[in-house]
Protein backbone atom coordinates (compact mmCIF):
# COMPACT_ATOMS: atom_id res chain seq x y z
CA UNK A 1 0.00 0.00 0.00
CA UNK A 2 1.29 3.31 -1.08
CA UNK A 3 1.90 6.06 2.06
CA UNK A 4 -0.16 8.48 -0.18
CA UNK A 5 -3.45 6.82 0.15
CA UNK A 6 -2.97 6.15 4.03
CA UNK A 7 -5.07 8.59 5.93
CA UNK A 8 -3.87 9.67 9.17
CA UNK A 9 -6.61 11.21 11.70
CA UNK A 10 -5.40 13.67 13.94
CA UNK A 11 -5.40 13.72 17.34
CA UNK A 12 -8.30 15.42 19.40
CA UNK A 13 -6.23 16.72 22.26
CA UNK A 14 -7.20 19.29 23.67
CA UNK A 15 -6.21 22.39 26.14
CA UNK A 16 -8.19 23.19 29.60
CA UNK A 17 -6.95 25.48 32.87
CA UNK A 18 -8.53 24.62 36.31
CA UNK A 19 -7.85 26.78 39.06
CA UNK A 20 -7.70 24.93 42.68
CA UNK A 21 -7.90 27.05 45.81
CA UNK A 22 -5.70 25.45 48.50
CA UNK A 23 -8.04 24.25 51.86
CA UNK A 24 -5.30 23.62 53.85
CA UNK A 25 -2.06 24.90 54.41
CA UNK A 26 0.48 23.53 51.62
CA UNK A 27 4.19 22.14 52.52
CA UNK A 28 7.04 21.77 49.84
CA UNK A 29 10.60 20.62 50.47
CA UNK A 30 12.73 20.58 47.69
CA UNK A 31 15.79 18.52 47.11
CA UNK A 32 18.32 20.84 48.44
CA UNK A 33 21.66 21.40 46.61
CA UNK A 34 22.90 20.10 50.06
CA UNK A 35 21.37 17.13 50.73
CA UNK A 36 22.27 16.07 47.31
CA UNK A 37 26.03 17.29 48.21
CA UNK A 38 25.89 15.06 51.06
CA UNK A 39 24.62 12.15 49.20
CA UNK A 40 27.54 12.81 46.09
CA UNK A 41 29.86 12.91 49.31
CA UNK A 42 29.09 9.77 51.04
CA UNK A 43 29.19 7.64 47.47
CA UNK A 44 32.40 8.80 47.02
CA UNK A 45 33.02 8.69 50.48
CA UNK A 46 34.63 11.90 51.22
CA UNK A 47 36.01 12.54 54.83
CA UNK A 48 33.59 14.59 56.68
CA UNK A 49 35.36 17.59 58.42
CA UNK A 50 32.79 17.55 61.43
CA UNK A 51 29.03 18.53 61.64
CA UNK A 52 27.92 22.30 61.11
CA UNK A 53 25.73 24.34 63.18
CA UNK A 54 22.44 24.25 61.50
CA UNK A 55 20.95 27.21 59.31
CA UNK A 56 17.31 26.94 59.52
CA UNK A 57 16.54 29.86 57.49
CA UNK A 58 18.65 27.98 54.59
CA UNK A 59 17.12 25.07 55.01
CA UNK A 60 13.71 26.75 54.26
CA UNK A 61 15.21 28.18 51.34
CA UNK A 62 16.46 24.99 49.83
CA UNK A 63 13.17 23.20 50.65
CA UNK A 64 11.68 25.93 48.01
CA UNK A 65 11.08 24.72 44.27
CA UNK A 66 12.19 28.13 42.65
CA UNK A 67 10.90 29.14 39.46
CA UNK A 68 12.82 32.64 39.98
CA UNK A 69 14.70 33.33 42.97
CA UNK A 70 15.10 37.07 42.38
CA UNK A 71 11.26 37.30 41.52
CA UNK A 72 10.25 35.28 44.49
CA UNK A 73 8.70 33.17 42.35
CA UNK A 74 7.76 30.09 42.95
CA UNK A 75 6.06 26.80 42.29
CA UNK A 76 4.73 23.27 42.64
CA UNK A 77 6.01 19.92 40.57
CA UNK A 78 3.98 19.19 37.31
CA UNK A 79 4.69 15.47 38.17
CA UNK A 80 3.74 15.62 41.64
CA UNK A 81 -0.07 17.49 40.49
CA UNK A 82 -0.08 14.78 37.76
CA UNK A 83 0.46 11.66 40.30
CA UNK A 84 -2.08 13.41 42.53
CA UNK A 85 -4.74 13.76 40.23
CA UNK A 86 -4.02 10.03 38.87
CA UNK A 87 -4.90 9.02 42.12
CA UNK A 88 -8.11 10.93 42.25
CA UNK A 89 -8.74 8.99 38.91
CA UNK A 90 -8.13 6.17 40.77
CA UNK A 91 -10.86 7.14 43.52
CA UNK A 92 -13.00 7.10 40.38
CA UNK A 93 -12.70 3.69 39.52
CA UNK A 94 -10.56 4.60 36.92
CA UNK A 95 -7.01 2.30 36.01
CA UNK A 96 -3.87 4.41 36.95
CA UNK A 97 -2.33 2.82 34.06
CA UNK A 98 -4.31 4.22 31.50
CA UNK A 99 -5.82 7.63 33.55
CA UNK A 100 -1.45 8.67 33.37
CA UNK A 101 -1.45 8.62 29.77
CA UNK A 102 -4.53 10.57 29.19
CA UNK A 103 -3.40 13.63 30.35
CA UNK A 104 -0.44 15.89 31.13
CA UNK A 105 0.35 19.01 33.20
CA UNK A 106 1.93 22.06 31.32
CA UNK A 107 3.98 23.99 33.23
CA UNK A 108 4.84 27.46 33.90
CA UNK A 109 7.97 27.17 33.49
CA UNK A 110 9.31 23.81 31.37
CA UNK A 111 12.85 24.43 32.49
CA UNK A 112 12.09 23.57 36.03
CA UNK A 113 8.98 21.54 34.88
CA UNK A 114 7.34 23.74 37.83
CA UNK A 115 3.28 24.85 38.23
CA UNK A 116 3.43 28.52 39.50
CA UNK A 117 2.13 28.84 43.39
CA UNK A 118 0.17 32.28 43.83
CA UNK A 119 0.59 32.91 47.35
CA UNK A 120 3.58 34.13 49.98
CA UNK A 121 4.92 31.52 51.66
CA UNK A 122 6.03 31.82 55.57
CA UNK A 123 8.43 29.48 57.54
CA UNK A 124 7.65 26.55 59.28
CA UNK A 125 9.14 24.42 61.69
CA UNK A 126 7.69 21.35 63.68
CA UNK A 127 8.81 18.26 65.48
CA UNK A 128 9.34 14.62 63.64
CA UNK A 129 9.81 11.30 64.01
CA UNK A 130 13.29 10.82 61.97
CA UNK A 131 13.50 6.89 60.27
CA UNK A 132 15.48 5.59 64.08
CA UNK A 133 12.85 7.05 66.13
CA UNK A 134 15.12 10.10 67.32
CA UNK A 135 13.17 13.40 67.45
CA UNK A 136 13.90 16.01 65.24
CA UNK A 137 12.64 19.14 64.23
CA UNK A 138 12.12 19.99 60.82
CA UNK A 139 12.34 23.75 58.79
CA UNK A 140 10.10 23.90 56.04
CA UNK A 141 8.28 26.85 53.62
CA UNK A 142 4.82 26.94 53.93
CA UNK A 143 2.05 28.65 51.99
CA UNK A 144 -1.25 29.77 53.32
CA UNK A 145 -3.46 31.31 51.85
CA UNK A 146 -2.90 29.88 47.97
CA UNK A 147 -3.71 28.15 44.98
CA UNK A 148 -2.88 27.44 41.32
CA UNK A 149 -3.66 27.43 37.57
CA UNK A 150 -3.28 24.12 36.03
CA UNK A 151 -3.05 23.81 32.75
CA UNK A 152 -3.55 20.45 31.53
CA UNK A 153 -3.50 18.69 27.81
CA UNK A 154 -6.07 15.69 27.64
CA UNK A 155 -6.95 13.15 25.24
CA UNK A 156 -10.31 14.14 24.53
CA UNK A 157 -11.17 10.71 22.91
CA UNK A 158 -10.68 8.86 26.26
CA UNK A 159 -12.08 11.48 28.90
CA UNK A 160 -13.97 14.83 29.02
CA UNK A 161 -13.15 18.32 31.24
CA UNK A 162 -15.97 16.79 33.47
CA UNK A 163 -14.60 13.35 34.03
CA UNK A 164 -11.28 15.63 34.89
CA UNK A 165 -12.80 17.82 37.28
CA UNK A 166 -14.26 15.22 39.02
CA UNK A 167 -10.55 14.09 39.34
CA UNK A 168 -9.05 16.91 40.37
CA UNK A 169 -12.14 17.42 42.74
CA UNK A 170 -11.05 13.60 44.51
CA UNK A 171 -7.28 14.34 44.34
CA UNK A 172 -7.96 17.68 46.39
CA UNK A 173 -10.25 16.25 49.02
CA UNK A 174 -8.48 12.98 49.46
CA UNK A 175 -4.81 13.01 48.23
CA UNK A 176 -3.33 16.09 48.32
CA UNK A 177 0.25 17.40 47.54
CA UNK A 178 3.26 18.22 49.01
CA UNK A 179 4.71 16.86 52.88
CA UNK A 180 1.79 16.17 55.72
CA UNK A 181 -0.72 15.27 52.93
CA UNK A 182 -3.76 12.95 53.18
CA UNK A 183 -2.66 9.88 50.98
CA UNK A 184 0.50 9.43 52.66
CA UNK A 185 -0.43 10.19 56.26
CA UNK A 186 -3.51 8.89 58.32
CA UNK A 187 -3.32 11.92 60.36
CA UNK A 188 -2.43 14.09 57.22
CA UNK A 189 -4.34 17.22 56.66
CA UNK A 190 -2.22 19.58 54.53
CA UNK A 191 -2.35 19.94 51.01
CA UNK A 192 -5.37 19.89 50.12
CA UNK A 193 -7.79 21.70 47.26
CA UNK A 194 -10.84 22.14 46.21
CA UNK A 195 -12.13 23.08 42.34
CA UNK A 196 -13.14 26.95 41.84
CA UNK A 197 -15.89 27.38 40.41
CA UNK A 198 -17.07 30.26 38.26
Amino acid sequence: MSSKNVKIPGLKNQEVVFTIIGTSPLVVHAFGHKAMQEILDRQGRKAKTGKKARDHNQEIIDSIHWIDRKKNITGFPAGGIKAAIVRGAFNSDEKMTQARTWFFIIPDDPVTNLVKIIGNWKPDERPVRVGNGAADIRFRPLYWPWKMDIHIEFDNDNISVEKLAVWIMKAGFGVGIGEMRPEKSSTGTYGTWKLETK
